[in-house]
């Protein structure tokens, strides 16, 4: 590895956990820049096989791996998921890298010469490595005693109750994720990785792998949006939006005004809800669910205030698989990413906006001569 020749360095992944070839990488990053970034994708999401740790508890891994020397010069940052805006990614990106930087800060022209991505170009799971034109990228490769190792191999090695995964985490993450396991998050992970598994091996005999379709409502009123708490796995005890699997003999809407009936017992007439159907959209991404390819189609419902100022009756304990339905105001969902379901954050923010009150009145802006 060549000399420092950069003020500043980046390294961008979940590790999930970190591995040897993670903290071989940012060692490479470390002969080559001042100071290094690492930016810690998939944070603030309700605990899951994919994502088991938060931002602290990797955090904290990452920095039992290294000297206080080494310390010295690495900072650590949250990162979000933007499962449908890469430009909403790209900009979290750009404003932490910012802030990383404002000591010193570098000129508009300069970023290529001052701030250099490290990291390793291996599939189509890297693909945001090629999302950065105004960075140098340095591939760092992989560290030769662990190969193409994958920390989805030894996320399911640690959740088999396997020892195998040792070999591929540093000592000290090695005993961190050993203690962990003593705890309930852990047993619930283990629980839901024993779920995914028994639905993925129902549909082993299929001729093809399996794409499920699903619809949702997003109902929305008075600044607060429907949600309900899931009953069991996978997502059990997390918020969700009202919704299920399409079945054979229904349309996608009628799948979702069904499943909004029987989840929440939202009283408010179908004719109402029909009139508030303002948008829908379909939500793709291909590894937004742990059972598999999951497609859902939401639909955008506004319903109008109450002049009593009494939001609409729900079935609070819930019903079919819901444990328990609630309005809750669309701020406290921002506050508490990480006890929401799989991308239903995500969607509730693609739908804030497109659902519009229809007021009686326009407001305009007043301006002054």
């Amino acid at each position: 590895m060549a000399p420092k020749v950069y003020p500043y360095g980046v390294f961008i992944s979940r590790v999930q956990p970190p591995h040897k070839a993670h903290i071989a990488s940012i060692r490479d990053a470390l002969q080559s820049a001042g100071k290094v970034a690492i930016l810690i994708g998939s944070c603030r999401q309700a605990p899951s096989v994919k994502n088991p740790f938060s931002f602290e508890q990797r955090a904290a891994m990452l920095a039992s791996c290294f000297t206080e020397s080494e310390l010295a010069r690495l900072q650590f940052y949250p990162l979000r998921d933007y499962p449908y805006s890469n430009t909403g990614w790209q900009v979290e990106v750009q404003r932490t890298l910012a802030e990383f930087t404002a000591d010193n800060p570098p000129a508009r022209s300069g970023w290529k010469d001052s701030v250099a991505l490290f990291g390793h170009d291996k599939d189509n799971s890297t693909f945001y490595l090629k999302m950065f034109p105004q960075l140098t990228f340095v591939d760092t490769g992989w560290n030769a005693e662990v190969g193409k190792l994958s920390a989805t191999d030894v996320r399911v090695g640690y959740f088999e109750g396997k020892q195998d995964y040792r070999d591929y985490v540093p000592e000290p993450v090695a005993e961190w994720m050993a203690g962990f396991k003593n705890t309930e998050a852990y047993r619930n992970l283990v629980a839901e990785h024993e779920f995914v598994i028994r639905f993925k091996d129902s549909w082993k005999t299929a001729p093809y792998p399996p794409t499920f379709n699903t619809a949702d409502a997003v109902v929305m009123v008075s600044g607060h949006v429907l949600l309900v708490v899931r009953g069991g796995f996978p997502g059990k005890g997390l918020f969700a939006l009202p919704g299920g699997y399409l079945n054979q003999d229904e349309t996608l809407v009628e799948c979702a005004l069904r499943e909004l009936k029987e989840e929440t017992g939202l009283s408010v007439e179908r004719k109402k809800l029909l009139a508030g159907l303002q948008v829908q959209h379909t939500f793709d991404h291909p590894n937004r669910s742990s059972r598999g390819r999951v497609i859902t189609e939401a639909f955008g419902i506004r319903l109008e205030d109450s002049r009593d100022r009494i939001l609409p009756g729900i079935r609070s304990r819930g019903g079919d698989d819901a444990k328990g339905a609630l309005w809750m105001p669309i701020y406290e969902c921002y506050r508490q990413p990480e006890r929401f379901f799989e991308d239903h954050l995500p969607i509730i923010e693609w739908f804030q906006d497109k659902l519009e009150e229809k007021l009686p009145f326009t407001f305009r802006a007043e301006t002054t001569r």
